[in-house]
């Protein structure tokens, strides 16, 4: 094992894991970190049984899978996942979800509905937010390349997003096209094969368009920093603030204000509506300018 241990607990900590991934018949797609006792669980994501359970050293663990040391600052009460062992682990708040690559855990026919408190606000330099952002993060930053396919919603707006050929995350959310902080209404429900999805829906409803990003992710507390280069439309940052199911929305707005001014975001900056939004609208000028010169020529 390496010389460098980064987990506030010794390797000699009991950890729970599983007799299959010990055997090499599986392997640890799911860690969790329990919020009440600290506890550390690392699984495959599949079913489990009480008798399918090993208890074995953190640091065993960690020798077993090197990749585990990358989440030696997973907070208390999150959990990491990957849909495979060649993926990067991505991290969330509260409960673990129903298998890897779910951000929420599902019921029997629909991911439940979650709210985060969000503000969008464009960004200068973008150098000195992510230093500001890094000096606040309690965790390492996690660089994601974004793809979001826009589909035409009776209610509310509905995005596939694409992280690779084998993950991607369909988003159904609402949320008011106000520059202050406001609440914004999710589910999501995961897929390995997100050209299915996309097909599928393309033939069901209208694309309203793409937004490609590469997106620096930070987490302070509860609340997601994302510093976002946008194809098109240059830098952005945005705060999410992941409420609790029994958390009041006022105590959210409070947390992301207090995020703003701590980052140095003024009110200038806050941007009402989505990136697919502001694309359109910068089409739709360009389309504008090109027709008014035809015009012109004519």
């Amino acid at each position: 094992m390496d010389s460098t241990w980064n987990f506030a607990d010794p390797p000699e900590t009991e950890v729970i894991t599983l007799d299959r991934i010990l055997r090499g018949q599986s392997c640890i797609l799911l860690v969790t970190h329990d919020a009440e006792d600290g506890a550390w669980q690392f699984l495959d994501g599949e079913h489990v049984f009480e008798e399918d359970g090993a208890v074995v050293g953190l640091g065993e663990m960690v020798e077993f899978d090197p990749s585990l040391a990358k989440l030696a600052d997973l907070p208390e009460g999150w959990f990491a996942w990957r849909p495979d062992r060649d993926h990067p682990w991505r991290r969330d708040l509260g409960e673990e979800p129903a298998s890897p690559g779910r951000r929420r855990p599902l019921g029997e026919s629909e991911a439940k509905e979650a709210t985060n408190i969000e503000i969008k606000a464009r960004i200068a330099n973008f150098d000195r937010f992510r230093e500001a952002a890094e000096s606040l993060s309690e965790s390492r930053v996690e660089v994601l390349n974004q793809e979001d396919h826009f589909f035409s919603s009776p209610k509310g707006r509905l995005k596939l997003r694409v992280f690779s050929e084998q993950s991607g995350e369909l988003i159904h959310y609402h949320r008011a096209d106000t520059a202050e902080p406001k609440a914004s209404r999710y589910r999501i429900a995961a897929t390995s094969d997100p050209s299915a999805m996309k097909s599928i829906l393309a033939q069901i409803l209208p694309v309203a368009g793409i937004v490609k990003k590469v997106r620096w992710l930070y987490r302070v507390g509860q609340t997601r920093i994302h510093l976002d280069r946008v194809d098109g439309l240059g830098d952005f940052v945005e705060l999410e603030v992941v409420l609790r199911p029994d958390q009041e929305q006022g105590e959210g707005i409070a947390i992301a204000h207090e995020l703003m001014r701590r980052l140095g975001i003024a009110e200038d900056q806050l941007v009402k509506v989505a990136y697919i939004d502001l694309l359109s609208t910068r089409k739709q000028m360009a389309y504008d300018v090109e027709r008014g010169m035809i015009q012109q020529e004519s």
